[in-house]
């Protein structure tokens, strides 16, 4: 699994600097990059390989956590809500005086 992330990791690197360099040479005059693609972009392949590099990254990274299954099966969690209540400072103040009397 570490095998196949870091190989994901180096294609989605380098395909993604090759992909926004592609897209640069035609907008130099954006200063955003894109936020959508559009098919006539160029680099768009190239983006849609490191985009499947990146699902691949994050499948293996939920794979790996699935191997953890059993030892976080015994474990767990308490959620405990408590309602806040916010006090005017002026409240705050005529309770502090109170105290200090």
């Amino acid at each position: 699994m570490a095998i196949l992330s870091l190989v994901s990791f180096i294609i989605m690197i380098i395909t993604t600097r090759e992909a926004f360099a592609m897209w640069y040479v035609e907008h130099a005059h954006d200063t955003k990059p894109p936020q959508l693609w559009s098919k006539e972009d160029k680099g768009y392949n190239v983006h849609l390989v490191a985009t499947a590099f990146e699902w691949v990254m994050a499948l293996d990274l939920l794979a790996f956590l699935m191997t953890f299954s059993q030892e976080l099966h015994i474990i767990q969690l308490q959620v405990v809500l408590s309602r806040l209540q916010i006090i005017s400072s002026s409240y705050k103040r005529s309770i502090l005086r109170q105290v200090m009397i």
